[in-house]
């Protein structure tokens, strides 16, 4: 591991949580990836669940012992239930480890809807001028808008990462509209699947990239254990929701169950489904041969020399559980569900096979299909497992994470040419706005005696301008195209553009000129000498940029 300092580039990783779900997983993988290649990494969340992935680097504990752990502090925070947590966090800005940093907002911190909004927008927007990222990563739905909207001020460059099926994280109109306006603040906005650029508008398009997760290391450096070894398990992995709709995995497998008694089904992972699938089970022939384990740490162990691994979302990304599947040699089978994630990984009857979307009936008919193919025909099943395990190098952690750094890192570049640039650029107009204004005074000067000559001959005041004007905007084009808007080439005579820098005048130093002197002469009685001084704090800027940015404006 590098030495981490100051002088390290530093990412925050904005996220709800880190409850065990797929994209708190890839959070956490990228977490500990950039943490050991040298970079400073702090994790903000809004809440601290119960069953949250642990990291090997992580400067947080649930539990410490005092006599020894004496310098981590204790901390009141709050799960997505909004129950009280105590963490125990190593808050200090040279921590040698991966910190965390708390966003949500305790009850004693809250009042009414507005105003708990504000205080949220307030608490994030004080953690970035606090920690002071480089970088800010941000996972899943309304976070990327809440990251967009309190960074800005900081000019901290924000990568948005869309996790699932567009619409299922922007699933109103508003919350669409909100992103697609937002989102071309951002300085990347980061997909699993092409397909998924479709749902937003064409300039958001233009900064999408796609960016796939890894497999994680346990998955890929394990044995992967022979076909003929492997027991007749099928395995589910992920949270029991109506979305990954594991009930028709449990149907279709009920029908099955009379005619392949050696097969069982495990189904990992928890939600608020559980109560709902568990009596679907029940109603089965063998309601025995299907066990729900909950969440559990060692899914690698769990289903390692299983037989068949199922998706059966209705929508995904790109489903972390079923690469680690096929990372250790488990066949396949996924619904071809949008964004086309599954379909990304899966290449139907080469490497697994996928299940047509359709009506949960519909599907439930496919999925049969799909297991008497697999059940009935070793030599199908056992090609499908050999060329399941390509996914170790299409996803192995060196090669995605690898294209990640050089992403963050062409990002953190841009951000410093472009913020320079900004700076170079800011000196360079400041520059050609003092020669311009010097110009401009000169010329004033020379306008003003021609003025107050005209007057003392006995001239209308209107006569003495129109003639000041003519003669000095010529003088003008000559010495701004030979000392202020020439930069590094020679100077170009057009008669067009001596046009242009007329129309500039006669905007400001003619049109706009005289309605003022209308306006401080004849309305509000200022005296006719000093009206045309006052006219300068107007059309000096104003001309300048008509000059700048049209007039001498160059291809």
């Amino acid at each position: 591991m590098k030495d981490i300092n100051d002088s390290k580039k530093h990412i925050a990783m904005y996220i709800g949580s880190l409850s065990k779900g797929g994209a708190e997983h890839v959070m956490c993988n990228l977490a500990e990836y950039f943490f050991l290649e040298g970079y400073k990494v702090t994790i903000v969340t809004t809440y601290y669940e119960d069953d949250e992935y642990e990291l090997s680097n992580a400067f947080w504990k649930r539990s410490i012992d005092s006599s020894i752990d004496n310098k981590y502090l204790p901390k009141e925070v709050i799960n997505s239930k909004d129950m009280p947590r105590e963490i125990f966090l190593l808050d200090d800005d040279n921590c040698p480890g991966i910190r965390r940093v708390f966003s949500g907002l305790m009850p004693s911190e809250r009042k009414g809807r507005l105003y708990n909004f504000l205080a949220r927008t307030k608490k994030l927007e004080n953690i970035w001028a606090d920690i002071k990222p480089d970088l800010i990563l941000s996972f899943i739905g309304k976070n990327n808008i809440m990251a967009i909207r309190t960074a800005g001020k900081f000019g901290i460059p924000v990568v948005v990462s869309v996790r699932a099926n567009p619409p299922m994280e922007y699933y109103t109109r508003t919350l669409k509209t909100i992103a697609n306006k937002l989102f071309l603040k951002a300085a990347g906005v980061i997909l699993q699947t092409t397909g998924a650029a479709e749902f937003f508008d064409e300039k958001v398009r233009e900064k999408c990239h796609v960016l796939p997760n890894s497999v994680s290391e346990e998955f890929v450096v394990r044995d992967v254990v022979p076909f003929e070894n492997r027991t007749k398990t099928i395995v589910s992995v992920g949270r029991l929701d109506n979305n990954k709709n594991q009930g028709i995995l449990i149907r279709a497998f009920g029908r099955l169950m009379d005619k392949y008694p050696d097969y069982k089904l495990v189904i990992i992972g928890d939600g608020d489904c559980r109560g709902e699938y568990t009596c679907l089970a029940g109603k089965t022939p063998d309601s025995t041969r299907i066990e729900f384990t909950g969440n559990i740490s060692n899914v690698a162990d769990r289903i390692s020399d299983a037989r068949i691994y199922v998706l059966t979302s209705k929508e995904e990304g790109l489903p972390n559980a079923l690469i680690e599947a096929m990372a250790l040699g488990l066949v396949a089978i996924s619904t071809d569900c949008p964004c086309g994630g599954p379909a990304d990984i899966i290449s139907d009857g080469d490497n697994g096979i996928l299940v047509p979307m359709g009506t949960d009936e519909e599907m439930e008919d496919s999925l049969v299909s799909a297991f008497e193919r697999v059940m009935s025909d070793d030599s199908l099943a056992r090609r499908l497992s050999e060329n399941a395990l390509s996914v170790r190098e299409k996803y192995s952690p060196a090669r995605i994470n690898a294209l990640w750094k050089d992403y963050f890192e062409k990002i953190m570049s841009e951000e410093t040419v472009s913020e320079k640039s900004g700076k170079k650029t800011f000196i360079e107009y400041f520059k050609q706005f003092i020669s311009f204004g010097l110009i401009g005074g000169l010329n004033t000067f020379l306008s003003l005696g021609i003025y107050w000559l005209v007057i003392y001959l006995g001239g209308h005041y209107l006569v003495g301008s129109v003639l000041g004007f003519v003669i000095t905007v010529a003088i003008s084009y000559v010495l701004n195209n030979l000392f202020t808007f020439k930069g590094d080439e020679k100077p170009v005579w057009s008669l067009k553009n001596l046009v242009k820098v007329y129309v500039s005048y006669a905007l400001t130093g003619l049109i706009l000129n005289n309605i003022l002197l209308w306006l401080w002469i004849d309305v509000l009685g200022i005296n006719q000498n000093l009206a045309p001084v006052i006219n300068l704090f107007f059309t000096i800027p104003l001309n300048f940029l008509l000059n700048k940015f049209w007039a001498y404006k160059k291809k």
